[in-house]
């Protein structure tokens, strides 16, 4: 989808562009004929106007699918589990091995994966409604 919107912002850069350059050439043609009515002048600075409009929308355009790049790439080879019941002291490993290795079916996992593995980040947020004073959320970090 990123490839896609890339794609289409690259279109729709090089489309303005030509059509901007063939209306400046217009413009240019009539300024060379001496044609300067009160109309004339009013059109060539509307153009220049939305010429910047257009420029400054496909960088903010631009800007927005770098971002959305960016986040993709981070969001890769990430897990995300909703929902799950919420217990006062619980082991955040242990939780996390038992959906994996129970609910989801893959006994092949064991809990030396989850603690030993490289860069494995395990993260609880707590629900905003909750009255629990340690509201803050519980990470576990192995490295």
């Amino acid at each position: 989808m990123d490839v896609k919107l890339a794609n289409n912002l690259s279109k729709l850069e090089k489309m303005f562009g030509f059509r901007m350059c063939e209306y400046e050439k217009k413009l240019q043609k009539v300024n060379n004929e001496g044609n300067f009515t009160y109309r004339f002048i009013i059109t060539t600075r509307e153009f220049a106007e939305f010429k910047s409009f257009v420029w400054q929308s496909l960088s903010a355009m631009k800007a927005q699918i770098q971002l959305l790049c960016h986040e993709t790439a981070m969001r890769r080879k990430v897990l995300l589990f909703h929902g799950l019941p919420e217990k006062q002291n619980e082991n955040l490993i242990d939780v996390v091995y038992e959906l994996i290795s129970s609910q989801l079916r893959l006994p092949e996992v064991n809990k030396d994966c989850l603690k030993n593995a490289p860069q494995t980040e395990i993260m609880a947020c707590p629900k905003k409604s909750s009255t629990n004073s340690a509201n803050v959320p519980k990470k576990t970090r192995r490295r």
